[in-house]
């Protein structure tokens, strides 16, 4: 149904209990904006972004990491179910370390056009873990440049994102170091305008 949050089993992909699969979610509607979901059952996350309109030709997609219960299921969530579709792209059949699911909370950038190191502890974020961001443009006029990455590094790791259309965000994956302070760096174009970073989930790796 539209707008229910729905338990889906992914056995049948190859997934079995309490495995961590990447998902892209993918809004195909040319007209307008959707929002898409996809947590642990159980789980009372909102755990939802507003994908915006897909450009004639082409979809407007993020990626998630979801962990599968004890049933192999997920939760899915479709503002409307015939214009979001949702593909496994991967999955650990051997986990790295510990993944907890995050959501709900976002946070934004201090300084315009710069790095600048923030402490993301109050968001649930644990130390010394390898943690998924999904960083939002939501300027309905302008692109912009955004990025993270682990404090102390020097890479250019930052990504342009176009313009939002209305009512919706334009979105991208990326997943970064968080020190032994919770510190992680962040990049917006535009600071704090229209530009906002959501801690999705942690990996604290096994030694």
């Amino acid at each position: 149904d539209d707008g229910v949050w729905h338990n889906r089993n992914l056995g049948s992909l190859g997934l079995g209990p309490n495995q961590v699969a990447e998902i892209v979610m993918q809004n195909n509607s040319t007209g307008a904006e959707r929002l898409a979901g996809l947590r642990a059952p159980g789980s009372s996350i909102n755990r939802r972004f507003d994908l915006h309109e897909a450009e004639a030709g082409g979809v407007d997609v993020v990626s998630l990491m979801v962990e599968t219960d004890a049933s192999s299921q997920v939760q899915v969530y479709a503002e409307t179910v015939s214009n979001i579709d949702f593909y496994v792209v991967g999955y650990w059949s051997t986990s790295p370390g510990t993944w907890t699911e995050l959501g709900g909370t976002s946070a934004r950038s201090t300084p315009t056009a710069a790095w600048g190191v923030k402490n993301i502890a109050s968001l649930g974020v644990p130390p010394n873990s390898v943690t998924q961001f999904v960083i939002s443009n939501d300027a309905l006029g302008a692109e912009n440049t955004v990025g993270a990455r682990a404090v102390g590094s020097g890479l250019d790791r930052f990504v342009d994102l176009q313009e939002a259309e209305a009512g919706g965000s334009d979105l991208v994956t990326m997943h970064a170091h968080v020190d032994s302070n919770t510190d992680v760096e962040w990049y917006s174009e535009s600071g704090t305008s229209g530009v906002f970073f959501y801690p999705v989930g942690a990996w604290v790796l096994a030694p």
